[in-house]
């Protein structure tokens, strides 16, 4: 059951009008000149004002010291609003642009609180009232987004708005939706330590229209209710009337309108928005807004992410589309990567190359040999021993062994005989002339083929032997045995 209605709490009461060329100097010394009065607020005036040096447009608010609005504001503004923090937020976040304004000067003069601040041309719900009443979707996507990071600023500090509505968002242009500026902070709070508990004294303390239902049950501005504030007037916007309009005498109807409406938020949106992307809008702050415990603070970039834009998401399309262009796009240093690449794995497929088969692999396993070793090949230490103790001695006496170290010959002269006796060494006593058997195995070698050189089983050539190279060397041998007798 919703609360009962409070009383209606009395007006404030203005303070005297300030005439024109009232000269106030602040505490840092900068003169504020008064000048014709424009508006007046529900709790003061609104003045022009000159600031000395200055040539940019300002004003004043002013009101008694015993309202409370600009007493909130003149301590919010020094604290979170100056021109130096607000700067610092934009260079950290690396924005293009915020919408708060910055506080140039406040203090009290003759009993009357002063703020003074930045002027704007327009209020969003003056064009609101050029259109017809009703906002174009993507204008109201632009503000949308740019009172989003208002926000977040905000929040960043602990404090809540309470009080979003056309009528306190201002533009300097008519057709630049992107660039708005949240303004009037007498209802913002700090909220240190939020909880979550109704009271009646301070229900409905706000805007009835678009008061969130933490403001509705008194539980005062909370950083959930900035979002369905900004969801109520977005449906405003958006279709120039809302469901509780006629009931805003009544705020306890108004609260129960607008219980009926979150009961099924899908439901209920697309029941009012017949367009579907207006109603994604919606949906997509009222969602955020009742998923939030009271003490949470808005995921802005999610929400931001959702809300996006055409325009935006087509920029973006189109920037990554040149992006990967650009990484795809070979530059020098790349291409001579790539080439270096290509030639270590050729490199590797000629070190280890890939077997077709058992013909093959057998191929590559055989070594090769130099073609400066076929001219003069070396015998085989797998070769077995078949010329037995004669061809060890002419090994160790480095006498020329017809056969192995050089090509068979025919032809053989008593000169060549009698030096390769004077220089092999002598032969003991007890070892045994060679026998015929390594004739005989030499005979029991196959024929040799067409080439001049066979090859052993590893691969290498053999020395070819004739009949006439191991008569010769027999010979040798027996000559020397009978030299040492």
């Amino acid at each position: 059951m919703p609360p009962k209605k409070g009383k209606t709490p009395a007006l404030h009461v203005k303070c005297d009008p300030i005439p024109v060329g009232t000269v106030i100097t602040d505490t840092k010394k900068l003169e504020i000149t008064v000048q014709k009065e424009f508006a007046q607020g529900g709790f003061g005036r609104i003045c022009d004002a000159k600031v000395k040096g200055s040539s940019a447009k300002y004003i004043i608010k002013f009101e008694p010291t015993d309202n409370g609005p600009l007493f909130n504001e003149n301590h919010l503004y020094p604290r979170i609003l100056t021109q130096t923090a607000l700067q610092k937020y934009i260079s950290e976040h690396k924005l293009k642009f915020l919408g708060l304004p910055h506080c140039v000067s406040s203090g009290v003069y003759k009993d009357v609180r002063y703020l003074v601040m930045p002027k704007y041309d327009y209020t969003l719900e003056q064009l609101i009232k050029e259109k017809k009443g009703v906002l174009p979707l993507g204008n109201t996507v632009s503000v949308v987004l740019s009172v989003l990071d208002s926000l977040e600023y905000i929040h960043s500090c602990d404090y809540a708005h309470g009080d979003i509505k056309a009528g306190n968002l201002m533009l300097m242009s008519k057709s630049d939706f992107t660039k708005v500026y949240l303004i009037d902070y007498g209802l913002a709070k700090k909220i240190s330590k939020p909880v979550e508990k109704d009271d009646p004294k301070k229900a409905h303390n706000g805007t009835a229209l678009f008061n969130s239902m933490d403001a509705h049950r008194g539980c005062g501005p909370s950083f959930r209710g900035d979002i369905e504030i900004l969801a109520h007037n977005v449906l405003l916007w958006l279709t120039g009337k809302l469901p509780w309009k006629n009931l805003e005498d009544n705020p306890n109807a108004v609260q129960s309108a607008k219980a009926d409406l979150l009961s099924n938020i899908p439901k209920n949106v697309k029941a009012l928005v017949p367009d579907q992307k207006s109603a994604a809008l919606l949906i997509t702050l009222y969602d955020a807004a009742k998923k939030l415990k009271i003490e949470q603070k808005p995921n802005f970039a999610a929400i931001k992410k959702a809300i996006g834009s055409p325009e935006a998401a087509s920029k973006r399309k189109r920037g990554a589309a040149e992006s990967e262009e650009e990484i795809d796009k070979p530059t020098p240093r790349s291409r001579a990567r790539k080439q270096e690449s290509e030639n270590e794995e050729e490199e590797e497929e000629e070190e280890k190359p890939k077997p077709r088969g058992r013909a093959r692999v057998k191929k590559e396993e055989a070594p090769t040999e130099p073609e400066e070793e076929a001219e003069e090949p070396k015998p085989s230490k797998s070769r077995p021993r078949k010329a037995g103790a004669a061809i060890a001695a002419a090994k160790k006496s480095k006498v020329i062994y017809p056969g192995l170290n050089k090509k068979p010959s025919t032809e053989k002269s008593d000169d060549d005989e009698e030096s390769a006796d004077e220089a092999s060494p002598p032969v003991p006593k007890k070892s045994k002339p060679p026998s015929t058997k390594s004739s005989t195995v030499r005979s029991r070698r196959p024929p040799a083929s067409d080439s001049p050189v066979a090859s052993s089983s590893e691969g290498r050539p053999l020395p070819t032997t004739t009949t006439t190279s191991t008569t010769t060397a027999t010979s040798r041998t027996l000559r020397h045995q009978r030299r040492n007798q």
